[in-house]
Formats: C-alpha cells, structure tokens, sequence
C-alpha cells in the first residue's frame, strides 16, 4: 500500500468501521477496559498500519475519565503507512497523552523482526483483520507469533479481531493454546456502525465514493498471559 490513493481508499472504507469494532470490544470487556485503569500503558498494534487499532483505543479514551498515558507501538511492514499517522500525537494532545512509534516489521521475515524487542513489554497487543491478511503466509509468520507470546509480559492481554473463518480462528487458537495463554473471551458477534457516527467530516468524498464500511460478522478472541 505504498500509493498514498490506495491508503486513502483503504482509510475511507475500511479504518473507520474497524477502529468502531475495536471500540465496541474494548467497552464491553471488563478484563480490556481494566488496562486502562493504569498510569501508563504500552500499546502493539500488530499489523497496524492502517490506524484501526489507534483510532478505536483513542474513541474509548475519549470517553472515560482520567485517561492513562499511551505509547503506541504500530507495527507493519509499509513504512508509507507512518505518514498516515505522523501528526495524530499532534492533534490530540489537547485531550490525550499519547505518542506513537512506527516500527518497520515483516512478520514473515525473522530478520526484520527480531531486532525489535522494546513491544514485547506492552500491556496490549491488538491482531485487527491481520490474521487473515497473513493465513497464506502462515508457516512464514508462525516464528514471530510463537517468539511474541512467549515473550510478552506476564498478564498482558490480546485482542484478536478478524472474519469468521474457521482455518483462520484454528491458527490463532493453536498458537495461543501452544503458549498457554488464557481465554478470556470468544465469541462470533455482530457488527452494526451507529447511525449517530458524524459522516460530516468525509466531506466531498461521503458522496463522490459508496459508503464505507457499514456492518461486519466478526470473529473476537481475548487472551491473557
């Protein structure tokens, strides 16, 4: 995605309903909602690129009291996706501590990840629609997850979001049951975008382009360490 029409497009269609996904389960788990309870907190959006992960932790920030500090680590193997995001620190600072760190990483390339170890320490790790994105490179990416959930903190918390698919969620669960994490949660819900979501600010494209992303059948999993 390094054509910055191609990033546009998937931002239009697609950011705005997953960072919502993100949002609704954050705000109805109590096990995620308690990370926020903390001081300080590390964040690894695995896959992040495209801001979904940001976007739904900063909606449900926004919406409680005594906000944490956040440090954002937004892992993704296109740098061009670091424009997208470079300025957001800047735009919420009025309302948020918070900053954000891109890091380049090629899940299926042990090279490129494994000199990156400083995310391992985070409290939350979110997987948004990047199993799926990776399942064909399956055998290639199986080291940077195994290498992950053994090495992330003790108690931290994984929240797996993708289409319901039953190869996808057996991948996920094995690599999770091999590290013995915990399931908190799993469920298949649905996903409905509120009608009170302001469309004002698609401005000139809300009618050039077909609506975004309005409703999704999801698969949700949260794991514990």
């Amino acid at each position: 995605m390094s054509d910055p029409a191609v990033r546009f497009a998937y931002i239009y269609r697609y950011t705005t309903a997953h960072a919502n996904i993100v949002f609704d389960a954050i705000i109805n788990n109590d096990q995620l909602k308690e990370i926020f309870d903390q001081e300080n907190i590390k964040i690894a959006c695995v896959g992040g690129g495209p801001g979904s992960d940001l976007l739904g932790i900063y909606k449900y920030v926004l919406a409680i009291d005594n906000a944490p500090s956040m440090m954002f680590y937004l892992l993704d193997r296109e740098d061009a996706w670091s424009e997208s995001w470079s300025e957001v620190d800047l735009m919420t600072k009025s309302s948020l501590s918070s900053s954000t760190t891109f890091r380049h990483i090629d899940v299926c390339d042990k090279e490129s990840w494994q000199v990156h170890k400083k995310f391992l320490n985070s409290d939350l790790f979110t997987f948004v629609y990047f199993f799926s994105e990776i399942f064909s490179s399956r055998k290639e990416a199986t080291g940077f997850f195994q290498n992950l959930f053994k090495n992330a903190k003790k108690q931290a918390r994984f929240l797996y979001i993708d289409f319901i698919d039953s190869d996808i969620d057996q991948w996920f669960d094995s690599l999770t049951a091999e590290a013995s994490l915990k399931t908190v949660w799993a469920g298949s819900p649905t996903f409905q975008l509120s009608n009170d979501e302001d469309k004002e600010a698609l401005g000139k494209y809300y009618t050039k382009f077909d609506n975004p992303k309005l409703k999704a059948s999801l698969s949700v999993r949260v794991m514990e360490k």
